[in-house]
């Protein structure tokens, strides 16, 4: 009888080893397997956050090589599962550097508000003084030439806004970023050139933007882009300014700061502002400073809340 006998009991011990081995192999497989796609299929997520879309594409490439198209398209990151605006102009994107660099004794002259036909006249100071400088343009009506040329003769151009119209650029994020993209792509259409630094109209903190700049500061960041306030003012805002006035108000803004962000203003009334320019660039000079040009790879200098003080630096 073959049932419980000698022979079947050894049929059915070959049977187990045979379902363990089976078993055991298996189980190999599908850990090899876990272990390849972790190594080929990095995490795309990371990357998609931290870099502009185009980068993104390409990294992806290198990364799937020779995959069919579809199988590639399953690598592309989700959209953002945060605030809806998160999802707006999705390749608005500046990129941050590796590093931030803090020069030692330099000074960065930002002109706001323009460009007009000021700006012209203090191009031509700049140049004949061979200094660099960084100016935050308002964009609607700008002269295109105008911004070509703050960008050919070396200068750093950066947003400051569209409008420049505070209810309407601070009434939400999403205000802001549509402010900002149009800023942003008027440039970009103008020379060319991408900018990745921007200074908040009214700094950063300001009493428009007051229930939002947390939320705000931390969107721009993600996306890349580095903002700039400042620690020195040639207080150029306000009537009856004069040339004299702006030299006695920058030099009483210096409290010996090792790096200074000197706020000044290139809008067209602005004549006093570049009256004084020659003999801010003179007086800055004296006190050991060399000049310098904002951009992304610059450590910048910004307002921390509570806000010491709404005086004369306030950009308006």
């Amino acid at each position: 009888m073959y049932l419980g006998s000698v022979r079947f009991f050894k049929h059915l011990i070959y049977l187990l080893l045979a379902s363990i081995v089976f078993v055991t192999g298996w189980g190999v497989v599908v850990v090899a397997t876990r272990v390849v796609t972790s190594v080929a299929r990095p995490d795309i997520g990371a990357i998609a956050q931290t870099a502009e879309p185009s980068v993104v594409r390409a990294k992806l490439n290198s990364l799937t090589g020779s995959l069919p198209q579809e199988a590639a398209g399953e690598l592309l990151p989700p959209a953002p599962s945060g605030p809806d605006y998160q999802r707006m102009y999705p390749k608005l994107y500046g990129g941050l550097p590796e590093r931030l660099v803090r020069a030692k004794k330099t000074a960065y002259l930002t002109f706001d508000d323009g460009p007009s036909a000021r700006t012209l006249e203090i191009l031509d100071i700049l140049r004949e003084h061979d200094i660099k400088a960084t100016f935050f343009v308002v964009t609607a009506g700008a002269d295109p030439d105008i911004l070509r040329r703050i960008i050919a003769e070396g200068h750093t151009l950066g947003v400051h806004s569209a409008t420049h119209r505070y209810n309407e650029i601070y009434a939400s994020v999403d205000a802001f970023l549509e402010d900002f993209y149009a800023a942003h792509e008027a440039i970009r259409t103008a020379t060319g050139f991408y900018p990745t630094v921007f200074r908040f109209p009214g700094g950063s903190i300001n009493a428009y933007n007051i229930g939002i700049y947390q939320e705000l500061i931390a969107e721009m960041l993600r996306r890349g882009f580095v903002y700039f306030d400042w620690n020195a003012s040639a207080a150029d805002v306000g009537p009856n300014v004069t040339a004299a006035g702006i030299l006695d108000g920058l030099a009483r803004s210096l409290k010996g700061q090792e790096r200074l962000i000197v706020l000044a203003h290139d809008s067209h009334d602005k004549y006093q502002t570049v009256a004084a320019l020659p003999q801010i660039i003179a007086l800055l000079q004296h006190k050991g400073y060399s000049f310098d040009r904002l951009d992304s790879r610059v450590a910048p200098i910004v307002f921390a809340y509570p806000r010491p003080s709404l005086g004369p630096g306030l950009d308006i």
